[in-house]
């Protein structure tokens, strides 16, 4: 009965862990960034949430969601030119480290899912947080929740 229980702990864990939290109800605002696409295209604002709903501990390290939205684009007839995009990162952060690994990336384009990765214990690379980023002020968030 007990090693039941842990299975089910278990697989409940592992399905969190592989899906993307895009019903997530609470989603954390964390900053916005200005930003353009190239040379001459003209700027928008991402803004990068948080789900907090998400957030696994073990020790010094957690798991833990993060997402930015773009918004769509349009020219200046008012006619689409880029679709929403949405991008959902799963990413372990070592708090006392000051480190992070991605776990895994899913991009939608047009609230449709466009492309997805996963990386294994093998193939993950640990990164320190730079110092003022966008990935810091996350890390900061995410930190704070523990």
């Amino acid at each position: 009965m007990r090693m039941n229980a842990s299975i089910a702990v278990l697989a409940g864990l592992t399905t969190l862990m592989t899906s993307t939290p895009s019903s997530a109800e609470k989603w954390v605002y964390v900053t916005a960034e200005k930003t353009t696409d190239g040379e001459g295209e003209p700027p928008y604002t991402r803004k990068f949430y948080i789900d907090a709903d998400s957030l696994l501990k073990s020790g010094t390290s957690i798991k833990i969601w993060h997402t930015y939205f773009t918004p769509d684009r349009r020219d200046s007839d008012g006619k689409p030119v880029l679709a929403e995009r949405r991008r959902y990162f799963l990413y372990q952060y070592d708090c006392d480290a000051n480190t992070r690994s991605i776990l895994r990336y899913d991009r939608f384009e047009d609230m449709i899912p466009d492309f997805s990765v996963s990386w294994d214990s093998a193939t993950q690379r640990t990164e320190s947080i730079v110092a003022g980023s966008v990935g810091e002020k996350i890390f900061q968030a995410a930190c704070a929740l523990r």
